[in-house]
């Protein structure tokens, strides 16, 4: 079941499942990646508790194993609608039986989008309606389309950051942990990062504390694409397939929170940027897609 809000020319359609962005639309054109199994079979999945993978694929949480897969387990939850206007809906889940036998707080996940002319915001409101504190990371996996426009190349598109920067990215291991300690030099200095596949063959690049808080993936002419914003996460992941593949999406993935590092073991408080949270507290944080034609 999907929902779709309005703004003007502009649309975006969200599935109750995950609360998955499917489409955000301008004129007719589209700016998700539409799920090509071929590629990857999602296009914007919503990280709740966990983000990434897990070592053994278990959580740990006051000593006690609870099983946990990729990403968490909000994009494969039904949502309920809380509120619903032409331009905004808002979506939450709460704990149940089945999501106590994965991890062990109680709580109240909302997400709410919003159109506001051709922005989309995803607004996230974490509720522990339990009585110890709660433990948790956070992030979102929208995947844009690269190339937009028919005609197009991958490597006709650049991330354009908002502040000069030096970016490494922590390194993937062979066990698929991530490095807390080794980072591939990406950018040596400068706000302008060209696309080229090879970026990608060492998994996602990962920029932990990085320093702007807004990232526009436009295209190296026109300057048409998307402005990102995340004034609210501390680390920006951006994804792709790496060689030989020819995957035609990008995805700009901001987090609080990381995949397990290779100085973690899966004890949840261990984890690096785990956000704590207090009985009856609510903790908030967003993200916006703009595009720019």
């Amino acid at each position: 079941m999907t929902q779709t809000i309005q703004s003007g020319n502009v649309s975006a359609v969200i599935d109750l499942l995950g609360g998955q962005l499917l489409s955000f639309e301008k004129d007719g054109k589209e700016y998700i990646w539409q799920r090509n199994p071929k590629y990857w079979g999602s296009c914007a999945p919503l990280l709740f508790p966990v983000i990434a993978r897990l070592k053994d694929k278990k959580l740990t949480v006051h000593g006690k194993d609870y099983p946990m897969t990729m990403h968490g387990f909000v994009r494969d939850s039904m949502l309920q609608i809380a509120e619903k206007s032409e331009n905004s809906v808002t979506m939450f889940m709460t704990n149940t039986p089945e999501t106590e036998k994965l991890y062990p707080f109680h709580f109240r996940f909302s997400v709410t989008f919003t159109l506001e002319g051709d922005k989309l915001t995803t607004s996230f409101a974490i509720e522990n309606t339990g009585k110890e504190e709660m433990l948790f990371c956070l992030g979102g996996h929208p995947a844009f389309n690269v190339p937009i426009a028919a005609g197009e190349q991958f490597t006709d598109y650049q991330l354009e950051f908002e502040k000069e920067e030096i970016l490494e990215s922590n390194h993937v291991n062979d066990d698929e942990s991530i490095s807390a300690s080794k980072k591939d030099m990406i950018l040596d200095s400068g706000r302008i990062l060209p696309l080229k596949r090879n970026l990608f063959n060492n998994d996602a690049m990962i920029f932990e504390n990085i320093e702007s808080r807004r990232v526009d993936l436009v295209h190296k002419t026109t300057g048409k694409g998307i402005r990102f914003c995340y004034p609210d996460f501390t680390t920006l992941a951006v994804w792709t397939r790496g060689e030989p593949s020819d995957a035609p999406y990008v995805c700009l993935e901001p987090w609080l929170g990381m995949g397990f590092r290779d100085n973690e073991t899966s004890d949840l408080e261990q984890k690096y940027d785990v956000q704590h949270l207090m009985p009856g507290s609510v903790f908030t944080a967003s993200f916006s897609a703009e595009i720019i034609d």
